[in-house]
């Protein structure tokens, strides 16, 4: 079980672990204010400096990328968690959406040697305006 730390962000206590190659972000309100005040650079950034301090070396993600990727699990966990509080929605789809929404819980931020998504978040640093 890893140990979670926080690191204090734009206001916000940020909640993160680090291991080999790769950063892991708690997708708390915490973050989802700090994001949503605009400051997902801010908080990339701040989990950049708090693996190089801890680890001793750098973290090999573009502060872009690790931005984008939180942009991509804040918001659709945000909207996950409104497609379950629908009373209108089955258990089918409530179901399915727990599924989706257990997948941005945790944001696993690695670099390309051990995170097969970087290469999708890296490409859309290029077509994304934040």
């Amino acid at each position: 079980m890893p140990t979670w730390k926080s690191t204090y962000v734009a206001g916000e206590y940020i909640s993160y672990y680090a291991t080999n190659n790769a950063i892991h972000i708690l997708n708390s309100p915490s973050l989802q204010r700090a994001v949503s005040a605009g400051n997902a650079f801010a908080v990339a950034d701040a989990m950049k400096r708090v693996y190089a301090t801890e680890r001793r070396e750098s973290l090999m993600i573009d502060t872009e990328s690790l931005a984008i990727e939180i942009y991509g699990h804040v918001y659709p966990g945000k909207l996950f968690d409104k497609i379950k509080g629908l009373a209108s929605v089955s258990s089918t789809v409530k179901k399915f959406v727990d599924s989706l929404s257990d997948r941005t819980e945790i944001i696993d931020c690695g670099e390309s040697s051990v995170d097969g998504n970087r290469s999708i978040w890296d490409a859309l640093v290029n077509l994304v305006i934040v």
